[in-house]
């Protein structure tokens, strides 16, 4: 019943976090699953190791205008590993900065996020984590580099004319605070988490000219990963996100299945290949590569929507980089006294 009633939650949560008025529209990955940190606070320590960090790099729409281009670092670790006492408690740090278009529009963000998991069975099969998150974030835009209606003499372009702009602030600076949960089943043989997130709780005004504010877009995802062992060697990973603001929606699905080529104590090798779909926008092949704590992986968009008779198809190239250390050696080293019988 206890865990009936969490998948409740869970899907209760999710229709609210729809209902939400917002503006604008946040940046995405295709490789969603594979930049932990943004998939939200109640994300943080889902790992099975006890530390994980992960980049990423984006790169997008090349062949139509100015390039788009998102970076993300971040990191998240079990407290547990320095001290008994914070025992179920994760914390995390994530920075992310996004670039794009001609004003080449410039979004700073960096955020500290504490987590707390709940064991939801007595086998400690299902577990609840819930996450909050405080961050801050920049954001800068250089109107040199735009144009506008008033530099058009009739069909002709003066450069340098008065363009009839006059923004209060080329800045903004404001704090940006998100919430998170998901739910885990560590099971003998397959494994699950689903979760979902809510950033920009408190709304900050995003209006570069005095006057009327613009609240910031409240930001609703859902995700969710199954890994399927099919045999010794083949595991089936299908995993799906949704995100929403407003009238702006993302739907990502798809699978990947992973080849263990050798599973031992001191060594891991594996390989991995799939293909995920954007809905109505891009196919999304991807591959990667597990090397002992290493995993790498590489994703290309393919555009399908009608964008591409200027795309040409070509969405853009996405790498992922993730380290995990499975267990952190205590600074202290304890002398252990041997009874004499």
């Amino acid at each position: 019943m206890k865990i009936k009633f969490v998948i409740g939650i869970l899907v209760s949560a999710f229709m609210l976090m729809n209902a939400a008025n917002s503006y604008g529209q946040d940046f995405h990955y295709s490789q969603f699953m594979y930049s932990p940190g943004n998939l939200g606070a109640g994300n943080v320590g889902t790992m099975s190791g006890d530390l994980r960090i992960a980049a990423n790099h984006r790169r997008q729409w090349a062949s139509v205008t100015v390039p788009y281009q998102t970076f993300s670092i971040g990191a998240d670790q079990k407290l547990e590993s320095f001290s008994p006492k914070l025992k179920n408690w994760s914390a995390g740090i994530l920075i992310n900065h996004d670039k794009a278009g001609d004003g080449a529009l410039s979004i700073l963000n960096a955020s500290l996020s504490a987590a707390y998991q709940f064991s939801l069975d007595k086998d400690s099969i299902y577990h609840l984590n819930t996450g909050i998150s405080f961050g801050f974030a920049q954001k800068s835009i250089d109107f040199n580099k735009l144009t506008f209606d008033n530099q058009f003499d009739g069909d002709i372009f003066v450069p340098g004319s008065a363009t009839g702009e006059n923004p209060d602030n080329t800045k903004l600076s404001n704090a940006d605070l998100g919430a998170g949960l998901s739910l885990q089943r560590n099971g003998a043989k397959s494994n699950m988490i689903v979760g979902m997130q809510l950033r920009h709780l408190n709304r900050p005004d995003q209006n570069m000219y005095n006057g009327e504010a613009v609240p910031q877009s409240i930001l609703s995802q859902f995700f969710a990963q199954v890994n399927y062992p099919l045999n010794n060697s083949l595991i089936l990973q299908p995993a799906i996100q949704y995100s929403s603001q407003l009238k702006f929606a993302e739907l990502v699905f798809g699978s990947e299945v992973k080849l263990i080529l050798k599973n031992e104590t001191t060594s891991r090798y594996a390989v991995s290949g799939g293909l995920f779909l954007r809905n109505k926008d891009a196919i999304i092949p991807t591959v990667a590569l597990d090397y002992n704590k290493f995993r790498i992986g590489f994703s290309y968009d393919v555009n399908i929507s009608s964008l591409k008779a200027a795309s040409n198809g070509k969405g853009g190239p996405e790498i992922s980089l993730i380290y995990q250390a499975m267990k952190i050696k205590s600074k202290t080293q304890h002398k252990i006294i041997c009874p004499i019988y």
